[in-house]
């Protein structure tokens, strides 16, 4: 995902939902990289992404909003 943007969670819960013309992803946000690199926790599965701005608290719910989800093959 790229370009996201990360707002408070009002719930303390994991969810992937549709909302108007986005996606929005309920989790723990693990880290944010210098490079804005982001992780996000949604039960055991980490989901990356990429934004701008201000960091935002580690380790709390969030939701990350975007117009547009790509899935990569990851090979570990």
């Amino acid at each position: 995902m790229r370009w996201v943007d990360i707002v408070p969670a009002p719930a303390s819960e994991f969810n992937t939902r549709l909302e108007g013309d986005k996606v929005v992803f309920t989790g723990v946000l693990e880290n944010i990289e210098e490079d804005g690199t982001g992780f996000l926790r949604i039960g055991e599965s980490l989901v990356m992404f990429e934004c701008l701005g201000e960091p935002m608290a580690l380790g709390v719910f969030v939701e990350v909003q975007v117009h547009n989800v790509s899935i990569y093959p990851l090979s570990i």
